[in-house]
């Protein structure tokens, strides 16, 4: 899923050429267009050949001829099982702040390059192009080298270091005078650098410890109130960075920088081993 994420940007710099060649309201009508018939593809090509998992159907087999109201009903001890485990608050706060941070750097970092360092409209797509193919690179010799180890907790204070000094970087480049200069372009290519790594790995080891504190006899459920929360948790921040913006394009990445010293702090203090199902299998 990483992997295809990362492909969809290689796409991005056809918006800008069909913007250019069409004129914007033409150029999203066409995009509109290519999406309805992807996502229709995407869900035949599910239908026609995904197929449930066993859990999936010991699921199905348990609530069967059960209402609605009644599986509501039962997310209420799913909650008691997550306020009660430690691992699974950690991992909740981890994918959050990682939800928030991607939320806030995917909507502004282009509007902060362009507006405040001189990045001209047309380079503009390419800049998350080349982060997701940096980050593809990473994930196929970097990140598993650093992740295939028991011992997860410096590779996720690593990802939230390595983040932080590319926000922090974005930063501290001079503002130039006029348009962006060979030194900006420099700076941030290692801000590339340093975001496609940070992002890579902390979105793995985000999804990881979700699986590894998940508790396995209710895990679709405790992994639905999770990606609930964590959508919840995440949302606000995009309107919060939007006000932010309005006032100086760089405060947005210091609210990011700020979330991600509080990731690391977490990972510090408060790192969690895995859910107490898993100790007797390790």
């Amino acid at each position: 899923m990483k992997v295809a994420a990362d492909l969809s940007a290689v796409f991005a710099p056809i918006a800008a050429l069909l913007v250019a060649q069409f004129g914007l309201v033409p150029a999203v009508r066409i995009l509109y267009l290519s999406a309805f018939l992807i996502m229709t593809a995407k869900v035949y090509l599910l239908w026609r050949f995904s197929k449930e998992t066993t859990t999936g159907e010991q699921r199905k087999a348990q609530v069967r001829g059960v209402s609605l109201w009644t599986s509501l009903k039962g997310y209420r001890g799913v909650l008691g099982l997550i306020l009660h485990s430690k691992g699974t608050l950690f991992s909740l706060a981890v994918s959050a702040i990682v939800a928030a941070v991607t939320l806030v750097t995917g909507t502004f970092w282009q509007v902060a390059i362009n507006t405040r360092l001189g990045v001209p409209d047309a380079l503009l797509p390419y800049f998350p192009m080349v982060r997701s193919l940096l980050s593809m690179v990473f994930f196929f010799s970097l990140i598993p080298y650093l992740t295939g180890g028991k011992n997860l907790k410096r590779p996720t204070q690593l990802g939230f270091l390595v983040y932080l000094a590319g926000q922090l970087l974005l930063l501290a480049i001079p503002v130039p005078g006029g348009a962006a200069t060979t030194q900006t372009y420099l700076l941030l290519g290692v801000c590339l650098l340093l975001d496609a790594f940070g992002s890579g790995i902390l979105f793995m080891l985000a999804e990881s410890l979700v699986a590894l504190h998940v508790d396995r006899d209710e895990r679709s459920r405790v992994m639905a109130i999770q990606r609930t929360v964590v959508m919840l948790a995440a949302s606000p921040f995009g309107w919060f960075s939007g006000w932010l913006s309005g006032i100086d394009r760089s405060w947005p990445f210091w609210l990011t920088s700020a979330l991600l010293a509080l990731g690391l702090a977490i990972s510090t203090w408060l790192w969690a081993t895995t859910h107490e199902h898993d100790e007797t299998d390790s």
